[in-house]
């Protein structure tokens, strides 16, 4: 990305839809003392989220506003519509998150529009990139900096992953580069699309195999 660049984040409960243990989760309960000695493993809830208990998938977490509960996604796009998001860590963003996010996406020279976050700050600066800190409730929306394109890259990415009842964490980074092709593509005919999809497919290899995403390591975080 270049130029102007905004950038902001997007929180998604943490979700293990499809991790679940189903064979102890379907058994009756008269079942349960054979299950306990047949299928020892426990549901992945159990042994990744932060509050080791169940919660509708992607409904409101047990803590309220920004917890470990919440996964952060930092998003950027330019004023091209280059768009790169990506899941960076647990709870309130930090420079941390931001630095995972964007080195190496974002080019020397470029101009980061954000909200007031210090964090955003630290990562402008170890980056060496000029930023416009902007306050998001009254100035997000106006001038030739605004945080616009940021706020509808996020309303898309919601409904996009609403529109899937909600992911698995563990998947999340790939819609999200899926919602940003769609951003990025929009307008293009069935055609055209299909041409670009051919093109970049035939510039590389890639192997995966059905059991590879089925048993999918949960993020690092």
């Amino acid at each position: 990305m270049s130029g102007i660049v905004e950038s902001d984040e997007t929180y998604f409960p943490d979700n293990f839809k499809g991790n679940s243990n189903a064979t102890r989760n379907l058994r009756k309960p008269t079942e349960q003392g054979a299950a306990e000695n047949d299928d020892p493993k426990p549901p992945a809830y159990k042994e990744h989220r932060e509050s080791g208990h169940k919660h509708s998938r992607g409904k409101a977490t047990s803590t309220r506003g920004l917890s470990r509960q919440k996964i952060c996604v930092p998003c950027a796009i330019d004023r091209t519509g280059k768009v790169y998001g990506v899941a960076a860590g647990r709870g309130k963003v930090s420079a941390d998150f931001l630095h995972a996010a964007y080195d190496g996406h974002i080019k020397e020279g470029a101009v980061l529009v954000t909200d007031k976050d210090s964090s955003d700050r630290k990562f402008a600066r170890k980056n060496h990139l000029d930023i416009i800190q902007l306050e998001s409730k009254t100035e997000s929306r106006k001038g030739l900096y605004n945080l616009q394109r940021a706020n509808n890259l996020h309303g898309q990415l919601k409904q996009f992953v609403a529109n899937f009842k909600n992911v698995s964490t563990k998947h999340l980074n790939n819609y999200v580069v899926w919602s940003g092709w769609n951003v990025e593509n929009k307008g293009m005919t069935v055609g055209a699309t299909a041409e670009r999809i051919l093109r970049r497919a035939g510039a590389a290899f890639y192997r995966t195999r059905c059991v590879d995403i089925r048993i999918k390591h949960a993020l690092p975080f």
